[in-house]
């Protein structure tokens, strides 16, 4: 009988220990995973101040409106960007030195895109939305693999007229960003000094 017990005693022992080690290797609840992934990212009045993750595709949380400076400076491993659609400003380098990113999606909400935002990334496509109203010096200078830049109809203040691959200032024809298919149009009256890509 004693024997008996021993066994059955040692068999729910050995039961409760597989229990306790499967419960202890997985998340208890939907919280514990949400709050892994909030650490991921510093975040102070909307604004996204440090990306603290491992790479990979990168959806920023929707409360962001504002990507601040160098946020994901530097950051080798990130492959794409998911940038919600609240988000209106792109702080100075906040991807500069993403040499791993291919895909970014600018929402339509983003008027601010700041000097060297996308400096020295792994783009190789990118469109400018309708609501961008303001951008800084070299914001995708230095992207060796970018193929080609559009402006979205609609935008008032910058355009890639006859698809050549370029963002240009409306008002005065100048030509402030482009990539190595660019195709200067014979509108253009100026080139910007901060133009590395072309060619």
């Amino acid at each position: 009988m004693r024997m008996v017990l021993k066994k059955k005693l040692s068999a729910g022992l050995c039961l409760l220990l597989m229990v306790c080690t499967v419960l202890g290797a997985v998340p208890r609840s939907g919280m514990e995973v949400q709050a892994a992934e909030e650490n991921e990212f510093e975040i102070e009045n909307g604004v996204l101040k440090k990306y603290n993750g491992s790479g990979g595709e990168v959806i920023i949380p929707d409360g962001v409106t504002s990507i601040g400076e160098e946020a994901f400076a530097g950051c080798k491993t990130i492959k794409s960007v998911v940038i919600p659609k609240n988000v209106t400003s792109i702080g100075w380098g906040a991807f500069q030195g993403c040499s791993g990113l291919e895909n970014v999606t600018i929402p339509e909400n983003v008027e601010i895109i700041e000097d060297y935002a996308f400096w020295s990334c792994g783009l190789t496509s990118i469109e400018i939305p309708s609501s961008v109203t303001s951008m800084g010096s070299y914001p995708f200078g230095a992207c060796a693999s970018l193929e080609s830049i559009k402006v979205a109809e609609g935008n008032e203040k910058y355009n890639s007229q006859g698809n050549c691959n370029a963002i240009i200032e409306t008002q005065n024809n100048k030509l402030i960003a482009g990539c190595k298919n660019t195709i200067i149009p014979s509108s253009v009256t100026t080139i910007g000094n901060d133009i590395v890509n072309i060619g």
